[in-house]
């Protein structure tokens, strides 16, 4: 349970925030005594009415803060709040006694919102990715942005812990959280601290399951592909940071990685599957014209303008003495099989079109042990009522080891996902929703014991941020529209451990 006298604010109340942090602030939220909700001013009306309907405790206990989309636009583009949100985000903290803020906005603002909370030391709840810088394919400074803008949050936070050291400034990455991908990590430690082997050898694969039509790619912003990137800084953050981390911890000493992009844009995935082959297959006709007019956008001069539907990275990590420790392949997918048939989505809500998320991991210690994990929802998100099983989800671990080596040792065992919650006392609902909540309580209980978190610090995202500065830093050497060879060393500068 909270502690009595809990006041917070809530920046963005949209669909994570609506789904993730209100339902659990509800459940535990019997200290909280004030809630400041900020959001664009057009969708106020509407949270307003969601509060009431329902979150009514919250709702009697919560202010508003109003942003402009013009507001929206200056921080997006200056990565700094505009003088007059400041102000307003201020006196609401000094109003409400705000010591601690859950940022949800879209990734475009969080450098913005994330400097504001620390230079106050507030505690920090963010949402990935660290920023998202727009045209990632084209513009060298785009992709430098990727690794200083990490960078000059985490120089703030080490100066602002010297005044504050318990400070926290956490990431929502549920992965770390997730019970399976914990037992995994155990795993994997246990080889490692035993027998000095850590992870040498990976595969990873992470795929949304989603089906985007040709003119949904040009006009779907939310997790859209039409400001410069794409899979990568959407759920592909998670399929890296999940591999990142399980491969750096299994190791006694800090590895650096290094990263070769090839990725699949819109105008790739049309020479695959045809504009009117798509809309065929979903029941729509599409004249020739409206087709070219598709094609001309995404595969044509406009094309650049879009981001990646796809990333295939080859990875390997170098230890200090720069000999490679451990290597592997990690595949992000927004495509892979879907279970959508219609041609309109719903609200252009990508969470209940049709989506089948589905992710493959091979773990390799030596010749000692293999992991692999298969997790797949099995049914999908529909449209409208017809939305399907959300708890229908299958995750499995098998592990190999060395029998004959490693005396005493299963040479198989099979764990499922219901089996690792009832080894832990827990009852499952959906582990994915699960490992959010577990994420927002670690948050609220650092706050409370005065510590920083051991899973998500902010701090502890340093090489996956450099893996996607490197990974974008690849794919643009590559690419015919970039001057690739003026690209400067943003991304291979040594992170500054203490404030400069």
């Amino acid at each position: 349970m909270l502690a009595q006298g809990v006041s917070l604010m809530l920046i963005g109340c949209g669909r994570h925030a609506t789904r993730t942090y209100l339902p659990v602030l509800c459940d535990v939220g019997i200290g909280l005594r004030s809630i400041v909700v900020v959001d664009l001013a057009e969708q106020l009306p509407e949270i307003r009415s969601l509060l009431a309907d329902r979150f009514g405790h919250l709702a009697a206990r919560a202010a508003y803060v109003s942003v402009t989309g013009r507001d929206a636009r200056l921080m997006s583009e200056s990565s700094v709040l505009p003088p007059g949100i400041a102000e307003a985000l201020d006196e609401a903290r000094r109003q409400h006694s705000i010591d601690r803020v859950l940022i949800c906005t879209a990734p475009d603002s969080h450098l913005a919102y994330a400097d504001w909370a620390l230079r106050r030391y507030l505690h920090i709840l963010m949402e990935k990715p660290i920023s998202a810088p727009m045209h990632l394919r084209t513009s060298v400074q785009a992709v430098g942005r990727v690794w200083s803008d990490y960078a000059y949050l985490h120089r703030l936070l080490i100066a602002q812990r010297r005044a504050q050291p318990d400070l926290v400034f956490n990431i929502m990455a549920q992965r770390r959280y997730h019970v399976g991908f914990q037992a995994v990590l155990g795993h994997i430690q246990q080889i490692a601290d035993d027998h000095g082997v850590g992870v040498t050898a990976f595969q990873s694969l992470h795929s949304d399951g989603q089906w985007r039509p040709p003119f949904e790619m040009i006009a779907q912003d939310y997790h859209g592909y039409n400001s410069g990137h794409g899979k990568g800084l959407h759920s592909g953050y998670h399929a890296i940071d999940v591999t990142d981390r399980i491969v750096q911890l299994s190791q006694s000493h800090r590895l650096e990685p290094e990263v070769h992009a090839n990725f699949v844009y819109p105008g790739d995935y049309l020479a695959a599957f045809a504009v009117r082959d798509q809309y065929g297959m979903l029941g729509q006709e599409v004249s020739e014209a409206e087709a070219e007019r598709a094609e001309e956008e995404l595969a044509g001069a406009q094309g650049v303008r879009y981001g990646e539907v796809s990333g295939h990275l080859s990875v390997a990590y170098r230890d200090p003495r720069g000999r490679k420790t451990s290597a592997g392949t990690v595949a992000l997918l927004h495509d892979g099989v879907s279970q959508r048939g219609w041609a309109h989505a719903h609200k252009e809500d990508l969470y209940q079109n049709g989506r089948v998320r589905q992710e493959s991991h091979y773990y390799a210690s030596g010749p000692l042990q293999v992991i692999q994990v298969s997790a797949n929802e099995g049914r999908e998100r529909r449209q409208g009522n017809m939305r399907g099983d959300e708890n229908s989800y299958d995750f499995v671990i098998d592990v190999y080891r060395n029998a004959a080596a490693m005396k005493g040792e299963l040479p198989y065992q099979r764990l499922g996902i219901g089996e690792l919650y009832r080894d832990r006392g827990l009852v499952m609902g959906d582990p994915m929703k699960d490992a959010r909540r577990y994420a927002l309580l670690d948050f609220f209980n650092c706050i409370g014991s005065g510590r920083t978190s051991s899973t998500s610090d902010y701090t502890s995202h340093e090489s996956t941020v450099r893996i996607l500065a490197k990974m974008y830093e690849s794919a643009l050497r590559q690419s015919d529209h970039s001057q690739y060879h003026r690209f400067d060393t943003a991304v291979a500068v040594p992170l500054p451990h203490s404030a400069p």
